[in-house]
């Protein structure tokens, strides 16, 4: 049965062998476990969810505006418009690309930390840079 959004409480389980699903976003992946409900007892679960997708914010910093940005993961390319928030697959390598006429490229790899799965990318350019010039 469903018990709606987290935390949540279940005061009308008969004793016995009973089974928790969280199941909701796809961003993670179900958790299940078998509980054991004995009665007036009380019984704390914390279930740690696996993340499958993690959310990144791509944000404009110092000097970015008019640069061109790009999200290449495993040699995928995604042109993004930022401000902007995309979904990834956590299996996946990704970079944030970003480039602008007279400045050197912009580049940050997509590293997402804790139980959220999520990171924020700012793009920035330091003022009055010039780009080197083309190789031969």
């Amino acid at each position: 049965m469903d018990r709606g959004p987290l935390p949540a409480s279940a005061t009308d389980l008969s004793p016995g062998e009973h089974t928790v699903r969280i199941a909701g976003s796809d961003r993670f992946q179900p958790w299940e476990e078998r509980v054991s409900v004995e009665a007036g007892a009380v019984r704390l679960l914390e279930p740690e969810l696996k993340a499958t997708k993690g959310m990144l914010s791509v944000e404009l910093g110092a000097n970015a505006a008019g640069a061109t940005t790009t999200l290449v993961c495993d040699g995928d390319r995604r042109l993004l418009q930022p401000p902007t928030k995309v979904e990834i697959d956590l299996e996946k390598t990704c970079v944030v690309v970003a480039k602008k006429v007279g400045s050197p490229d912009f580049s940050a790899d997509v590293r997402f930390s804790g139980k959220r799965a999520e990171a924020t990318i700012t793009i920035q350019f330091s003022a009055g840079e010039v780009a080197p010039p083309p190789g031969p």
